[in-house]
């Protein structure tokens, strides 16, 4: 399952099952990436409602927003999250 939309693009595809595991999938790497403790990374949104179409919607927790720098977008584009224009 591939993650992400390119820009401008909007999609609602039908649900599957899937999503659980994808998210489980990026979970992990997001805790090995960024050591974050496992309760600090949510499934979101209607991705998160069986039979619901939807997008898969991911949530991370952080003690201090003002703490999120510019090398933690780099971390996270590294395995796969898309790039965006509103950096620190």
């Amino acid at each position: 399952m591939e993650l992400g939309l390119a820009k401008n693009e909007v999609k609602l595809p039908p649900y599957t099952a899937e999503w659980k595991t994808e998210f489980n999938r990026v979970k992990q790497q997001v805790i090995k990436v960024k050591r974050l403790e496992e309760d600090r990374i949510h499934h979101i949104g209607s991705t998160a409602i069986n039979d619901m179409p939807a997008i898969i919607g991911i949530i991370l927790g952080v003690d201090d927003i003002t703490k999120v720098d510019k090398a933690i977008i780099i971390e996270l584009q590294s395995i796969g999250f898309p790039s965006s224009r509103k950096t620190r």
